[in-house]
């Protein structure tokens, strides 16, 4: 179990885990680097926090609509950074069913920061 966690940890993509109303559970390095904070303050933070306000309201209706699909390849998302300007990414979000604190699955999530404006 070790060698996983140190997978997730050093995983050079942003990745992090949420629970199904966007509250991060765990972040790795990278996540923490992207976002511009320590990951042991992303712990408990809601996600939507961390996006520009303009987006927030976008974010809350699909990820509201998450847990009745798989999970979205491609969702455009722009992120708040302590110190920096607004950044651009992707995120790819997978349900992971029947795990997390009640049983009802988590979110999966991955960030890649495009190299072409969109």
């Amino acid at each position: 179990m070790r060698h996983y966690k140190q997978l997730f940890l050093f995983s050079p993509a942003p990745t992090f885990v949420t629970d199904l109303y966007g509250t991060i559970q765990e972040a790795n390095l990278a996540a923490a680097d992207l976002f511009r904070r320590e990951a042991r303050h992303l712990d408990g933070k809601p996600l939507v926090t961390l996006l520009a306000s303009e987006y927030r309201e976008e974010f809350r209706r699909q990820l509201s609509r998450m847990p009745a699909g798989d999970g979205i390849r491609d969702w455009r998302l722009v992120v708040k950074r302590m110190g920096d300007l607004p950044l651009r990414v992707n995120a790819m979000v997978r349900l992971v069913p029947g795990i997390g604190h009640t049983g009802s699955g988590v979110l999966y999530w991955m960030l890649t920061v495009p190299t072409q404006p969109y």
